[in-house]
């Protein structure tokens, strides 16, 4: 017994009143059971009025065995939505049709008509058609579900309106709108005959194959049987800022995770057990569903995604198990919609005398091959075909690596090409043979399906040697969190063009680094010590089929004519004062401190020249007294050095200074969360808990407004040469997220501003009790006075989840100044280093845009080349503070001196 849906057709009439091209798409519900049409492009006509749309050969069917039947009052809502890339799509119009013909007329094709209508219930001229079936179950018994049509009768259905459909139109149907063998309408419906079995009802698809569930005839006798879930982590969760539990739901039964705050990508890995005593012909039907949700402010816990299988699918795997698999969130009430995050675990199904089976301890390394292929999803949720496009433009400083080569002839340049991975794919571009600073000017392409579980794109470096394995130079990562942003007003990866700095194992003989500390250094895995030179890349993400095609292509004219605007830079100047250096372990010998910036400042052969003023005299050591008598310290005597340095990078200026102001924001913030949690532990003996808590919210509210102001005026695109697309990105989102909290800041302080208000500050979560204002309230009496109840309500300010949304919009990935070394030198060797970021150091006249560390004294603990491990002893002594307006003052003059030069300070830092 059964409900089909062959074909939907919708004659728009007027509906649409431009002369654009919509993606229109039709949901269908019955008894809660929804699907969803593939989408197909609807243009105006010529004159004026749009063409139909339809869907043919959809055969969509409820199964009414288990839905049961309503002659008299069973409807089907239909509704018809434009699609729009990642955001809610419109709604067009609804319609609510009686299915009591469909059910008189038994195995014949009915057509049923109604007038769509807009969300306040106006008709609408537009006109909506559905061809349906019931099947009822005398028939179901010889077919219980039934054929599509054939092609000639789905031919004949056409109208000849479809003879007026472009070649242009038709092309994009069949490359976009295309299901593959399993991943459209029909696999998820019907039963697909195949030599390994039949797939029913919603399937489900590992990778690109489906897991085949056999029909087999399942005891009634009851017997024990034991569900084991390993809930392990999820990823990219849809959301912004979102703190997700997982629901584990199984047989009425429901097991829930603990809540990780602020997590995109939580680790859970917890495991539950569920046991039964049943008969496996009434347990093994059951459905394991998992269900995220995020506990977030101000509601109740919202529905991220979820995701269902049978128990009898897991069973029949082999060991009974699926082991480490992703599963694919979707919107219940959406299923073919697309992701809403993934979750991964391990689904065991055990019986009476089966053994457990034995996960590996770590299984990242085996996903690492193709990690799509471990993705449970369901078949009716379509994957968007996807591109991500990545420009190499050219490579600037690369080292020298073939110096002791016998093949080198003397010519010691690399030989260097770039490869790609992402998605279990990779590509590489061309070889330019000696060259330095090669230009291959080249764009790869690399198709995958959208959503991808691929969290980042790797670019390494290769220098190809023609006697054993080519030279891996550096590799490096750019993380789709970083170049992406999440929900609504998020965006999809990009970046670009912009350099990206490569680090790697020092090659100059000075530094002492292992063999195997080197080879993780080259690989990314660990921090390298040694500057390799840049690349300036970009990348692009393209959804639905592209005209390009998968590969390898020169870039075009048009793209390396924006390139002369990158090509423009600004003098920068490092200062860094050193006041004293104590606690060094190593002594004996000569012993100095360089200071360098790329190849600024470093005394690699062939960039000595840039190495003016970035090194102190040679000093010797003197032993330290007293308890430290196995330490050693450098007499300075009160004569502190100072080391400059003078260079040109690109202009980003406004990047520095966005970063700067957000993590100042931070900071402030951060500051004042602390001193309102001091007055909570002290609110016994003070009653301004309260008046302290809305003084906070105006702090948010004013704060977050002057960085909003600042970001407007700094991020101005018509003054700014290197201003790119991610650039527009981030600025857009930054605002949007800015104003939220200011929204929600506001909000809180309305709330507090009643005065029957009681706050209570639970770790950084600020719970307030209220009483709604009247007009609010409904009016309920207490039957035994008479008198209205008036019951408190209860909200919740996430003061944790306000810094990490603030953390997380500082990160730009495009800070594309390379970072600063300070190295201690020993009888030449260099035996330990400190790594700043530029940021950091940033000078700028306004405060708020000024780096954390710029301008006044800090400890600056210097790590161990080798053990990548920071000295053991790290607390200096003796230290001399400074006042810190005096030392602003003096690097405001030194900027005013220099006119268009930037500082770059580390004014004073404090070596161990």
């Amino acid at each position: 017994m059964a409900l089909v849906c062959s074909s939907v057709s919708v004659d728009l009439e007027a509906s649409l009143a431009d002369t654009q091209e919509h993606r229109l798409y039709v949901g269908l519900q019955f008894r809660g059971e929804t699907f969803k049409t593939s989408s197909v492009d609807v243009r105006v006509r010529d004159e004026g009025s749009p063409r139909p749309a339809r869907w043919n050969k959809q055969n969509i069917t409820w199964n009414l065995v288990e839905l049961g039947l309503n002659i008299e009052a069973d409807q089907l809502s239909v509704v018809l939505k434009e699609k729009i890339r990642l955001f809610k799509d419109r709604v067009f119009g609804r319609a609510n049709i009686s299915l009591k013909e469909v059910f008189t007329n038994p195995g014949n094709k009915t057509a049923l008509s109604s007038h769509l209508h807009d969300e306040t219930g106006k008709a609408l001229q537009s006109k909506v058609t559905l061809r349906l079936t019931y099947i009822p179950p005398g028939q179901a018994e010889d077919s219980s579900l039934p054929m599509p049509p054939s092609e000639s009768e789905s031919d004949s259905e056409e109208d000849e309106d479809d003879d007026d459909t472009s070649e242009e139109t038709a092309e994009r149907r069949d490359d976009v709108d295309q299901p593959d063998h399993w991943g459209g309408m029909e696999a998820a419906n019907y039963d697909v005959e195949n030599s390994a079995g039949v797939v029913k009802g919603s399937a489900i698809i590992l990778g690109t194959k489906p897991l085949l569930r056999k029909e087999e005839e399942l005891s009634e006798t009851v017997q024990d049987f034991q569900v084991r879930v390993r809930l392990i982590e999820g990823r990219s969760l849809y959301g912004e800022n979102v703190s997700p539990v997982c629901k584990i739901t199984l047989a009425g039964r429901t097991r829930q995770s603990r809540v990780c705050r602020h997590q995109h990508d939580p680790n859970f890995n917890e495991s539950f057990f569920f046991n039964f005593h049943e008969s496996p012909a009434n347990l093994l039907q059951e459905c394991l569903s998992f269900t995220v949700f995020d506990s977030r402010r101000w509601r109740r816990d919202a529905l991220i995604g979820s995701f269902k299988i049978d128990l009898l699918t897991i069973y029949q795997q082999p060991e009974h198990a699926l082991l480490s698999k992703w599963m694919l969130l979707t919107d219940p009430d959406d299923v073919a919609a697309s992701s809403r995050g993934f979750l991964k675990a391990s689904l065991v199904v055990l019986g009476h005398g089966d053994s457990a089976p034995v996960e590996k301890p770590d299984d990242k390394l085996t996903e690492k091959g193709n990690i799509e292929e471990n993705l449970l999803r369901p078949a009716i949720t379509k994957m968007i075909p996807a591109n991500l496009c990545v420009r190499v433009y050219h490579a600037k400083d690369l080292p020298e690596t073939d110096g002791g080569s016998l093949l080198s002839c003397g010519n010691s340049l690399p030989d260097a090409y770039v490869l790609v991975h992402f998605s279990g794919k990779k590509l590489e571009t061309k070889l330019l043979k000696d060259k330095g600073n090669p230009h291959w000017n080249q764009e790869l392409r690399i198709d995958y399906k959208f959503p991808t579980l691929s969290k980042e794109v790797k670019i390494e470096i290769y220098d190809e040697d023609r006697m054993r394995f080519d030279d891996l130079i550096a590799t490096t990562f750019l993380r789709s969190e970083r170049i992406s942003f999440p929900g609504q007003k998020g965006f999809l990866p990009s970046f670009g063009p912009c350099y990206l700095n490569l680090y790697g194992p020092p090659m100059d003989g000075r530094t002492n680094v292992s063999s195997s500390l080197e080879d993780e250094m080259e690989k990314g895995k660990v921090e390298g010590v040694a500057y390799r030179g840049r690349l300036m890349v970009e990348l692009r993400t393209e959804l639905s089929q592209a005209k390009s095609k998968p590969g390898v292509s020169d870039i075009k004219r048009k793209a390396m004519d924006r390139m002369k605007d990158l090509r423009a830079t600004r003098n920068y100047r490092v200062f860094v004062a050193l006041l004293e250096a104590t606690l060094i372990e190593r002594g004996g010998g000569d012993v100095r401190f360089e200071v360098s910036m790329g190849h600024y400042g470093s005394s690699t052969p062939g960039w000595e020249k840039f190495a003016i003023f970035s090194s102190t005299s040679p000093t010797q050591l003197m032993q330290s007294d007293g308890e430290e008598e196995n330490l050693y310290h450098v007499p300075w005597d009160g004569t502190c050095p100072v080391l400059t340095l003078s260079c040109a990078w690109e202009d980003i200026v406004h990047r520095l200074q966005t970063h700067n102001a957000l993590i100042n924001l931070h900071r402030t913030l951060n500051d004042k969360a602390d001193e309102l949690k001091a007055i909570c532990e002290k609110r016994c003996i003070s009653n301004n808990f309260s008046a302290a808590v809305k003084q906070f919210m105006t702090d948010i509210t004013n704060e977050c407004t002057l960085v909003k102001q600042m970001l407007i005026e700094c991020g101005d695109e018509g003054s700014c040469r290197v201003f790119n697309n991610l650039d527009r990105k981030l600025k857009t989102y930054r605002l949007h997220q800015l104003s939220r909290l200011v929204y929600d800041a506001k909000r809180a302080a309305d709330i507090l501003g009643n005065a029957q208000t009681e706050c209570d500050l639970r770790g950084l979560d600020l719970q307030v009790s209220f009483i709604p204002q009247s007009d609010d309230i409904d009016g309920t009496s207490d039957e035994a006075t008479g008198h209205n109840r008036i019951a408190k309500q209860t909200t919740s300010y996430d003061i944790a989840g306000l810094l990490k949304t603030i953390m997380d919009l500082s990160d730009d990935p495009q800070l594309s100044l390379p970072d600063i070394f300070l190295w201690l030198v020993i009888n030449d060797k260099r035996v330990a280093y400190r790594r700043i970021k530029p940021a950091q150091v940033f000078y700028c006249s306004d405060a708020r845009a000024r780096g954390e560390l710029c301008g006044s004294v800090h400890y600056v603990n210097l790590k161990d080349n080798d053990a990548q491990r920071i000295f053991r002893n790290t607390l200096p002594r003796g230290l001399t503070v400074e006042d810190d307006a005096t030392s602003a003052g003096q690097m405001q003059r030194v900027a005013t001196e220099q006119g268009d030069t930037c500082g770059l300070s580390v004014l004073h830092a404090m070596v161990v």
